[in-house]
């Protein structure tokens, strides 16, 4: 088995595989662009011909599309038959579909008026407005968090588990980890976020952790974001 990790040398992290630094060129692709499947393994074979062993996979869980996992597969086997010692690191995105906001209030940003607001998200596998999900919504963290577990267990069965070395998880706005809103309030609206329950409850929670005080729903303030 691969063993791969990250080690910090003169406070600059190297990622090193079976103990060896590596060294050399990373390339991203992703297994869908535009909608489309392109795994262009000519393309893949010039860029290990020039010495590019590092793979940067951008891809979805099913919780996005039930095409998923197959079309991560798919690309994922076309690198390594054109570079058949490539590594890859897998960018999985958590991204929920128009549907599952729909069927999901509860889970969406709310502002300190109740309102709620769409986002314009684009992943590897669709790009449409769908509601601005919270970070830490409960049912966001269930459901994606199994969609994840799912895909890397299937990962583990295949037979280029090996050649996978590590995983990088995106969720949020740009797939960066922040809140997923389209800037289209208006500057004069007085709105401020994040109301959902969930978060309020994690940072009372937070607080109670950091400080010792437990802080009531009541008593978090609602200025502390301004959204515009």
């Amino acid at each position: 088995m691969t063993k791969a990790y990250v080690k910090t040398i003169n406070q600059i992290p190297e990622i090193y595989i079976d103990d060896v630094p590596f060294s050399g060129t990373v390339m991203t692709v992703a297994s869908k662009r535009d909608g489309i499947l392109k795994a262009d393994e000519a393309y893949f074979k010039r860029l290990g011909a020039a010495g590019v062993r590092l793979f940067f996979l951008i891809c979805d869980t099913e919780f996005t599309s039930p095409a998923c996992y197959s079309d991560f597969k798919a690309e994922a086997e076309a690198i390594l038959r054109a570079v058949p010692d490539a590594y890859i690191i897998l960018r999985v995105g958590l991204q929920p579909t128009k549907e599952w906001t729909d069927a999901h209030p509860e889970a969406l940003i709310t502002f300190n008026d109740g309102s709620t607001c769409k986002t314009y998200m684009k992943t590897e596998s669709y790009s449409e407005e769908i509601g601005a999900y919270s970070l830490h919504a409960e049912a966001w963290k269930r459901d994606a968090g199994a969609a994840l577990m799912s895909f890397i267990e299937k990962v583990d069965k295949e037979p280029f588990k090996d050649r996978i070395i590590g995983y990088f998880v995106a969720a949020g706005s740009s797939s960066e980890w922040l809140p997923s809103m389209h800037l289209s309030i208006r500057k004069e609206d007085p709105l401020y976020y994040d109301f959902n329950e969930s978060f309020q409850s994690y940072f009372s929670s937070y607080i109670e952790k950091k400080y010792g005080e437990k802080v009531a729903e009541d008593e978090i303030p609602n200025n502390a974001e301004r959204y515009y």
